[in-house]
């Protein structure tokens, strides 16, 4: 059987969507695309059939795009894909010539319609790993090189293990199977359809009784094609018709909720005759997320693909509305990841929104059991398939002992050897962190620079979990370090290691290795019992037993703070050493970096930093009165545990005006010399308590510039470029005015 054979088999029978693989030279699959004609691929009772041909690169030509058939062939970069959510094609053709992108593949998944086709080009099966290991089609750190994609030799496996996927290669053997939707005769499918419409009807029916009995909150929830854009619009339209307020739906763009839209819209014809006047000319009105401070809080707002926006942006319009019904899709791989089930809904039943969920779990737009989804699953967001039950009854003291914990390391090709603990593990990563995607298996598995350690009790029971990241070890020559440091340019990876030398101006935290602790979980079923703290002295133990030159020099983390989050960490012995100025906009927390010094040489430095951190914090403290990183009761703990002294305090004016001077070059951001700006204020105030800390120190050619300094003229100048964060709350002219004004005094100031 060949290609064309297999393609009228399929249209004339009900088969699922299907994967397909085409395999071989980049000129040679270009040339299939060609085959892959819409009258091949749609049902014959479908005159034309839409296709998507996702690629970073020009496949075609703009002819053959043109030309090759009609409708032509719609393309999209491998970036945008997010653009196609809430989309439908009967074919989507992604180009893996141009790299592996997991989180793209799956969620361009959901827009193949029924009986449609996710097409993959890619090289040779045997070669593709090697190929993917040089293409790198995510992100990895900075002189990071792969030598082999063992998640590409994972998908390559699992696609052949599958006896539903299909198999065109330019030279092998082909495999053309048909995938029979079970339930696909014309009395089953009805009966299907009917039982799915009765639960849309039952759900549209209690979410108007939840709205009527002054609950605020209503979530949907259901994988993709389960039809909850669909459901919003008829809840939409329930509404219309029994409450006055206006309706409003909100989504990423206008595109994600279109279906919404549309149904809502078809329901009010249908029935335009019997409506009143003012139902007649009701609407569900789309508005972007970013403006739903301009509606009058008595609205109804509808939220759509949820999971693709910020929880900060959701947790704060439903605080904010007389009712919010949200859409969200229970995989979460868009956009925030998990954010949705882990930052979202503990927080809306936190707030006391009287909050209720719903979910739909057959298929609409697809069969049943549908046999792309599952590979799919499988290969990008795979789940255990064994139950812990069993050990979840071994309640012994022995079992939960976190002094009997056995540790292991794994690097990623011994990931790659044991499926059933990469299952494991990732699945438990993704659960516990809300930004971890499909992408984030892929790094596990392709990265040098990374490692799992994990904890399994006493019952053989896996309860913790972390990644690993090496960081740093960039040598002193590189043309790059320095145009780093002064911010100038980033490099992919080496977060805080990067962060750190940007905002302290030191090398070292680019040149010493180190190790960053990406991701920590712990079993939800068995938390509180001491096993992540055991996780995290076992890794410094790790890092402590290794040969001295390969030995990190401290260990770090960065997150979203949170009381119990910062707790746990310096409980640990992690000390803060950096905080962000700005609410982070997926968690809605400002990030914060806490490091624990290993080495002789980076106790001496992080203790000097600490200082230099605190010094810094009591100026913004006292000076930016909307700074809310830190409570009162929490910057004064911080204080209470160092000693401060002027002598201790002094080594960091010189970097303090090189900061000044970087700004004034236009090669530092206002965000990182901010709390420098402070600084200076602080230390001319003679009530400041840091007048106490420096002591008589005119003798300083840097404190003797400060007395000669309009530092009233710059402080207003400060309050107010601070608080302008973008042209609309200033104009640019006069923020431009502000700026000279800032840099101005600062050149009096260093010169």
């Amino acid at each position: 059987m060949d290609l064309q054979q297999w393609l009228k088999l399929r249209q004339d029978c009900d088969c699922h969507r299907q994967l397909l693989l085409i395999s071989g030279s980049k000129s040679w699959a270009c040339k299939q695309v060609l085959r892959l004609t819409p009258d091949r691929l749609a049902a014959n009772t479908t005159k034309h059939a839409s296709r998507l041909l996702v690629s970073n690169s020009d496949l075609l030509t703009e002819q053959q795009l043109r030309d090759e058939s009609y409708p032509p062939l719609s393309t999209s970069s491998i970036k945008h894909y997010k653009q196609h959510l809430g989309s439908e094609y009967h074919c989507v053709i992604y180009n893996a010539f141009d790299g592996v992108k997991p989180s793209a593949m799956l969620a361009l998944e959901g827009t193949v319609a029924k009986r449609g086709l996710f097409v993959i080009l890619c090289p040779k099966l045997d070669d593709w790993p090697d190929y993917e290991a040089a293409q790198q089609g995510i992100s990895f750190s900075y002189q990071e090189e792969q030598h082999f994609s063992y998640y590409t030799a994972r998908l390559v496996a699992k696609s052949k293990n599958d006896c539903f996927t299909a198999i065109l290669q330019e030279s092998g053997p082909q495999h053309f199977p048909l995938a029979h939707a079970k339930q696909a005769n014309a009395a089953n499918e009805q009966a299907r359809m009917r039982a799915i419409s009765e639960t849309q009807l039952h759900y549209k029916q209690q979410i108007s009784s939840h709205f009527k009995q002054n609950g605020r909150c209503s979530i949907i929830r259901a994988k993709r094609g389960r039809g909850k854009s669909t459901l919003l619009g008829l809840i939409a339209f329930e509404f219309l018709l029994f409450s006055k307020a206006t309706l409003y739906i909100t989504a990423p763009t206008v595109k994600h909720c279109k279906k919404a839209i549309e149904k809502f819209t078809e329901c009010q014809e249908e029935v335009l005759g019997s409506l009143t006047k003012e139902q007649q000319d009701g609407s569900l009105s789309f508005v972007p997320i970013d403006r739903l401070d301009e509606l009058s809080s008595d609205s109804i707002l509808f939220i759509d693909e949820a999971a693709s926006i910020a929880p900060a942006s959701i947790i704060k319009a439903c605080g904010r509305f007389a009712h919010t019904i949200l859409a969200s899709t229970s995989v979460g791989y868009e956009g925030s990841g998990l954010g949705f089930n882990l930052k979202v809904l503990p927080k809306l039943y936190a707030l006391g929104t009287k909050t209720k969920e719903f979910t739909l779990s057959s298929p609409i737009r697809w069969f049943e059991n549908c046999v792309l989804e599952a590979v799919f699953e499988d290969i990008f967001v795979p789940e255990p398939k064994n139950t812990k039950t069993q050990i979840l009854n071994n309640n012994t003291q022995e079992a939960w002992d976190a002094e009997k914990l056995c540790f292991q390391t794994f690097t990623p090709p011994e990931l790659f050897q044991n499926e059933e603990l990469l299952v494991d593990v990732f699945y438990m990563l993704l659960q516990s962190h809300y930004q971890t995607t499909p992408d984030d298996l892929m790094r596990l598995m392709d990265s040098e620079r990374n490692f799992v350690v994990t904890a399994i009790a006493a019952n053989s029971m896996l309860v913790a979990v972390a990644n690993v990241v090496v960081e740093g070890n960039i040598k002193e020559h590189d043309e790059n370090t320095s145009s780093l440091i002064n911010g100038s340019r980033r490099f992919n990876g080496h977060l805080v290691a990067q962060n750190l030398a940007t905002t302290f101006l030191e090398s070292m935290f680019l040149q010493q290795k180190s190790w960053r602790i990406s991701r920590v979980a712990v079993e939800h079923t068995v938390r509180k019992r001491g096993f992540g703290s055991a996780l995290l002295r076992q890794i410094a133990q790790i890092a402590n037993s290794l040969p001295l030159d390969n030995q990190p020099t401290f260990l770090s983390t960065s997150f979203g703070r949170t009381d119990e989050l910062y707790r746990w960490w310096t409980k640990c012995d992690y000390h803060f050493i950096k905080f962000g100025l700005r609410k982070d906009t997926s968690s809605g927390e400002r990030s914060v970096i806490l490091i624990k010094p290993l080495s002789s040489i980076s106790i001496d430095k992080v203790q000097q930093l600490i200082y230099q951190v605190i010094f810094r914090l009591h100026s913004l403290m006292a000076n930016d009165k909307q700074n809310e990183s830190f409570t009162e009761e929490q910057y004064h703990h911080m204080v209470n545990t160092a000693e401060i002294g002027s002598d201790k305090l002094l080594y960091t004016f010189e970097q303090l005006c090189y900061s000044l001077q970087l700004f004034i070059e236009g090669a530092r951001p206002f965000s990182n010399v901010k709390d420098d700006l402070f600084t200076i204020i602080a230390i001319n105030n003679k009530a400041s308590q840091l007048s106490k800390w420096l002591g008589d120190n005119d003798n300083i050619p840097f404190i003797q510039n400060l007395r000669r300094c309009s530092l009233a003229r710059l402080e207003s100048a400060i309050t107010i470029y601070s608080k302008a964060h973008t042209p609309k709350e200033i104009k640019l002219k006069q923020m431009n005015i502000i700026r000279e004004e800032v840099i101005t005094t600062l050149r009096q100031l260093i010169l």
